[in-house]
């Protein structure tokens, strides 16, 4: 009983000095312990490496041009002890007899480290230079064929080998690395071959516009707007080869009979793209509102807050000029007095459509404008009374032309109302800064892309 007691009692300390494992019982590839390669050796096989590369012309061959970056820029690593088992695409180019050895190892992604382990320092400087393209092909080859190590080797030794040339090299090169069909890299072509437009090259707008409406008798007595001098300011600082997004502020003065007011304010979010066939493509939303007080000009029926987006279609040649544009302004309402009687303006949804071309001949553009805008009016309600109008249409033809140098633009343009009555013209659509009032109009502006 005492000698089983005895067994018993030191059983765990047998058990507590026996081998113990740790963690998942892997190779310990994640304790290595790392030091960077500054000089030495290794330092300067790679630049022998690059050195062949320049000399072959390697960066010009289709699938091989990264190949000259990722040797220079790539982080050179010494582990301290080797490991026992390599790993499936990165067990370097030479291979020992008992075919453990491993040389080096990266990740096949561009710009990885490359760790060399101490059996790399036992090679040849030919084999170390080897070694540094074999890696450096597993980071710059297209990713459907990076990770296939016969495919890097055999290119590896097209390029290394004695009797290697540019020629021979882009042989070995076509045979493997054929045209990348994967939606991804579809698409990355794709958008390479967008080139941007001359709009989009210069997207930003600063512009100063006058214009001058044309008002009846009876319109100069109801709303004497005469004329609104617009500065515009469209800056696009975000997106890219393809596209830009932007933020419009549009400031205002107009004349309101023999004095000058403080005209609409407007804001605008824009998106302009550009198509694979040419055409610039700008969506918009913009708010206009009023920043005056005074009563009577309150009173005017172009006196509202106005929410419209919109979208633009154009296409510019050397010699010709054709846009289309579409728009959507929301319904909105407006409070005003007409001596001690308080009225309320109800404005229908208005939908716009408008189409635009001219000719290009040198520095010069001529062309013209129709457009259709449709709306039920507005519904004009007091206590006493109520008023609604009917569905409303409105046509209007116009003339444009200027002169174009560089990102400079100096345009002449009008238009009128064609389908005129007594009680429809542009003070309906309560819109001045984006229609205008009265009859119809005449105006010119100085405009700068950058």
């Amino acid at each position: 009983m005492l000698k089983l007691i005895l067994i018993f009692s030191l059983f765990p300390a047998f058990t507590l000095a026996s081998p113990t494992k740790v963690g998942n019982g892997d190779d310990g590839s994640d304790l290595e312990q790392l030091q960077k390669v500054e000089s030495g050796i290794l330092l300067s096989t790679k630049n022998q490496a690059i050195e062949l590369i320049e000399k072959l012309n390697v960066r010009g061959i289709k699938g091989l041009g990264n190949l000259q970056s990722e040797l220079q820029h790539a982080d050179l690593f010494v582990v301290k002890s080797d490991v026992s088992k390599p790993k499936i695409f990165d067990s370097g180019l030479e291979t020992s007899p008992d075919g453990k050895t491993v040389y080096a190892r990266t990740f096949a992604q561009p710009h990885s480290p490359v760790r060399f382990f101490p059996a790399a320092l036992l090679l040849s400087e030919e084999q170390l230079v080897r070694l540094h393209i074999h890696e450096a092909l597993h980071r710059s080859l297209p990713e459907s064929v990076r990770e296939n190590e016969s495919i890097v080797s055999e290119i590896t030794l097209a390029i290394t080998s004695p009797s290697a040339t540019r020629d021979s090299i882009e042989i070995v090169a076509a045979k493997h690395l054929k045209e990348d069909t994967t939606s991804a890299a579809l698409e990355k072509n794709f958008l390479k071959t967008l080139k941007p437009s001359k709009r989009l090259l210069a997207p930003s707008l600063l512009r100063v516009s006058y214009q001058s409406f044309h008002l009846r008798d009876d319109e100069v007595l109801q709303s004497p707007i005469s004329s609104l001098m617009t500065l515009d300011s469209f800056l696009y600082p975000f997106g890219g080869e393809t596209d830009s997004l932007g933020v419009g502020i549009s400031v205002s003065t107009l004349s309101y009979g023999n004095e000058q007011r403080t005209g609409p304010l407007g804001l605008s979010l824009r998106q302009l793209l550009n198509t694979w066939r040419g055409f610039d493509i700008e969506a918009y939303g913009e708010y206009s509102m009023y920043t005056f007080s005074d009563s009577d000009l309150k009173n005017v029926s172009q006196a509202r807050d106005v929410g419209t987006v919109g979208l633009t279609i154009r296409k510019e040649t050397d010699r010709f000029y054709t846009e289309n544009f579409l728009s959507f302004t929301f319904p909105s309402e407006k409070e005003f007095k007409i001596g001690n009687v308080s009225y309320k303006q109800d404005y229908a949804p208005l939908i716009g459509a408008k189409i635009s071309g001219g000719y290009k001949p040198g520095d010069y553009y001529f062309g013209g404008t129709l457009e259709l805008l449709v709306t039920d009016g507005a519904n004009i309600s007091s206590e006493s009374f109520e008023s609604a109008k009917s569905r409303m249409s409105l046509t209007t033809a116009g003339l444009e032309g200027g002169l174009i140098l560089d990102h400079v633009r100096l345009s002449f343009y009008g238009k009128t109302v064609l389908n005129s009555q007594s009680d429809r013209n542009l003070n309906n659509l309560g819109d001045l800064l984006g229609h205008g009032a009265g009859q119809g109009l005449i105006g010119t502006s100085l405009s700068f892309n950058f």
